[in-house]
């Protein structure tokens, strides 16, 4: 299956110390700019968020099953490793 983030998202995403916004510096390689769609770097931005947002206690029960449907919902776009990986670090 063809996944909207990969492993190697992933690996770009650590190289410049998880601040994809820095591919818009003049010393970021053009290679690195352009390797991934808008689509690929939101999608793993907003997992990382919503893993984040989903471990705030006092949260709603509504607000949680909501968080936890969104994150579901982005697992199923990311490579099941970029996951594992992702849960690993941010839980």
């Amino acid at each position: 299956m063809n996944y909207l983030v990969t492993k190697d998202l992933l690996d770009l995403h650590d190289k410049y110390g998880g601040d994809l916004g820095l591919l818009d510096e003049r010393w970021a390689t053009k290679e690195d700019r352009t390797r991934f769609s808008s689509d690929q770097m939101r999608t793993l931005y907003e997992y990382i968020e919503q893993v984040r947002f989903s471990q705030v206690e006092t949260l709603s029960p509504e607000l949680k099953a909501t968080t936890k449907r969104r994150i579901s919902e982005l697992e199923s776009l990311i490579a099941p490793d970029v996951v594992t990986t992702l849960k690993e670090r941010l839980c």
